[in-house]
């Protein structure tokens, strides 16, 4: 790996924390969506979707947001990246996850819409699960290779380094 300045550190740092926020915030809030939401009332649902959206608007939206600047900022800082082959479908990878995110954020809306105006929602329910669970597999597969691939991807053993 060709050596960077501080500023590719930095952003590397950001980009782990953010992507660990992200699937921590995700995997949580589909916790409490699946465990809560089918025993409660509509109303409780209700106010169950405005409590996971406002938490989500504090934690995915930020981190989906900066990921994919500090990803760039990273790759104009070390350009050697984009000759690993798997760095093109980590990218892509993420860029799919990030548009299911914010399409699944806009069927929560609908749901929150046809719970207001007394309208079935079950296959809205399904197709958020759905889109969730693709998210949350996508981000799964993309964070596991910091651990996995080959020493490329290393983020821990980076970070680890530097404290030691």
């Amino acid at each position: 790996m060709v050596e960077s300045g501080i500023m590719y550190y930095i952003y590397l740092i950001g980009h782990f924390v953010l992507a660990l926020i992200w699937l921590i915030s995700a995997l949580f809030l589909d916790y409490i969506f699946l465990k809560k939401f089918n025993k409660v009332s509509m109303e409780e649902k209700k106010n169950l979707i405005s409590r996971i959206r406002s938490l989500s608007d504090k934690t995915e939206m930020i981190a989906s947001f900066f990921l994919p600047l500090l990803g760039v900022l990273m790759l104009i800082d070390g350009e050697y990246w984009l000759t690993i082959g798997f760095m093109h479908f980590k990218i892509t990878i993420a860029l799919i996850a990030i548009g299911l995110f914010h399409a699944s954020r806009g069927i929560l809306r609908k749901i929150e819409v046809a719970i207001d105006s007394g309208d079935p929602i079950k296959k809205l329910y399904n197709k958020y699960i759905i889109f969730r669970t693709i998210v949350i597999a996508f981000l799964l597969c993309i964070t596991s290779t910091i651990l996995i691939f080959r020493g490329y991807i290393s983020t821990i053993y980076l970070i680890r380094s530097w404290l030691i």
